[in-house]
């Protein structure tokens, strides 16, 4: 009776809830927006430039920021290791490959190298929380996962390295669900951070379980003192 009651009285309270998280989001939204459209109209006209679009899913990240970022006057990457997601991208990449230099990478963005179990759910092929980390979704059993692939890595220290001797400007937009605090840190490790002149990125210690979101918090609050500190344009994403 107490366990009806409790759900009852959440019941109440859930419209509420949901309409105060969408309204919060919204304004997230539109104060990245802005940011990132005033380093544009700040930032020096340079030759070579690139937009690296980590996370792509089936290019909803690549349909906004195009229009920031034009195709021809920045290259592009889309980086996704979900395979059902391969299709949709590869479009992309051949309705835009007469404008810019654009190229799909089917991989996970990580610290390191070699192979890994993408987590998701058989019921949503072309899920965006699909994740390496079994810790993303831990705070909802319905966001548990039931199916897994192994996908290849992709160590993003040295694909940044290797892209710094090319382009004079370096975009990264990074929503790689969970995976983006050992990525960072790799980054700062490895004194390579300081090679993006942007960065666009979601952290995702929201979707944990209150312990991990704890711990992965100070991470967190770590990673951007870093990159504050060493002068790297950062805006939190959605």
């Amino acid at each position: 009776m107490k366990e009806e009651y409790v759900e009852k009285i959440k019941g109440m309270f859930r419209p509420a809830v949901h309409k105060y998280i969408a309204a919060s989001r919204r304004r997230m939204f539109f104060n990245a927006k802005r940011q990132i459209e005033s380093y544009i109209e700040t930032s020096p006209d340079t030759k070579r430039n690139l937009f690296v679009d980590c996370g792509s899913n089936i290019g909803q990240g690549f349909g906004f920021f195009s229009k920031l970022f034009k195709p021809g006057e920045y290259d592009y990457y889309l980086i996704e290791p979900n395979p059902h997601c391969e299709q949709a991208l590869k479009k992309i990449v051949d309705e835009h490959k007469d404008k810019c230099t654009i190229d799909f990478i089917n991989k996970a963005v990580c610290a390191d190298s070699g192979t890994i179990e993408l987590l998701s759910f058989d019921n949503d092929l072309l899920s965006e929380g699909s994740s390496i980390l079994p810790e993303h979704g831990s705070c909802d059993k319905s966001l548990q996962y039931n199916t897994s692939y192994e996908v290849e890595k992709l160590q993003f220290s040295d694909f940044i390295k290797e892209q710094s001797i090319q382009y004079d400007k370096i975009i990264v937009k990074m929503d790689i669900e969970c995976a983006e605090y050992d990525v960072l840190e790799s980054l700062i490790k490895n004194d390579l951070h300081i090679k993006i002149n942007l960065l666009i990125v979601e952290f995702h210690s929201g979707f944990m379980s209150m312990k991990n979101r704890v711990k992965y918090k100070k991470r967190e609050r770590k990673i951007l003192k870093s990159l504050e500190k060493d002068s790297v344009p950062t805006v939190i994403w959605i």
